[in-house]
């Protein structure tokens, strides 16, 4: 399909800016070449606004994320300075909120408790959790129950970012499946096309609350964005991809596929990746516009 069919995209996955805390790549040439698109969290609200519409031009909607994610910050800031700062980015997302733009929380259990959680629950739409690196959401599955509790009592949309079993997290990836399907009021997103685990596909494909994003599809495997490998290392020819994600597509369907771009990340990618999308899809306007409505609206 021509790219020039789908006009306006929806983005369900786009970072604001980490500003005023440092992001500490291991050793990852790609991901520090880009991380300079970040802003500060600092200026008037007037100018973010320009900035923000200029990075988002085209996209109809966007889910914007305002803060960092564990492993992204200063490690050695302590617990009160470090949820001053997530105040902080939480407060001028939600300065920002429009029929247009809708602010994603982080929820980091290093810094925020279930009555936080609550109360960031009442005003943000979406959140989004880590669990594969937030060690007591990998190790507690009994806070881990609470937190996906509340997120499903209100029927919030929460984005996961899931690794691949590895040395970071053996086994997790089915334990955190089994905890979610107790839940069906909130809409679940995996994000980077749930790194293609074969557990997460199925899980979508039965699910009627869980769709995949589409951000870094390209890779088999996610381990890259990570480092664990130490390079951005994108497997096989466009026509390998293509075949892939076609076989995807079909086996969990468009209807659970929302696009999302994962700015300032994956630059290099982005457009190929819409390029693909556009050409294998069988129904691209469900992707890039129509699922987003549904997953996100209230």
């Amino acid at each position: 399909m021509n790219p020039k069919v789908v006009m306006k995209k929806n983005d369900a996955h786009f970072h604001l800016g980490t500003g005023v805390l440092s992001y500490k790549s291991p050793s990852s040439k790609g991901l520090k070449a880009t991380v300079r698109d970040f802003i500060q969290i600092r200026g008037p609200n007037n100018k973010l606004s320009l900035w923000l519409s200029r990075k988002i031009k085209g996209t109809r909607k966007a889910v914007v994320l305002a803060a960092p994610e564990p492993g992204n910050v200063v490690e050695h800031l302590a617990k009160s300075s470090l949820r001053r700062r997530y105040d902080r980015f939480n407060k001028r997302a939600l300065s920002m909120k429009s029929k247009n733009i809708i602010p994603m929380v982080f929820f980091d259990s290093r810094v925020y408790s279930i009555q936080d959680l609550k109360q960031l629950l009442g005003k943000f739409r979406a959140v989004k959790l880590y669990p594969s690196r937030d060690v007591r959401l990998k190790e507690d599955a009994a806070f881990r129950g609470e937190v996906l509790r509340e997120i499903d009592k209100v029927g919030s949309v929460l984005m996961l970012h899931v690794v691949p079993d590895n040395k970071y997290s053996p086994g997790f990836v089915n334990d955190l499946l089994h905890d979610l399907s107790k839940f069906h009021n909130m809409k679940i997103v995996f994000a980077h096309f749930g790194a293609f685990d074969k557990r997460i596909l199925e899980f979508v494909r039965s699910s009627k609350n869980a769709f995949l994003e589409t951000s870094g599809y390209s890779s088999p495997k996610i381990d890259w964005f990570m480092g664990v490998n130490g390079a951005n290392t994108f497997m096989g020819s466009n026509k390998e991809i293509s075949a892939r994600l076609k076989s995807a597509l079909s086996f969990v369907g468009e209807s659970k596929v929302v696009y999302g771009s994962d700015h300032p990340f994956l630059r290099s990618i982005r457009k190929k990746e819409s390029n693909i999308l556009l050409s294998v899809a069988k129904n691209p306007r469900a992707i890039f516009e129509e699922n987003f409505d549904l997953i996100f609206k209230k």
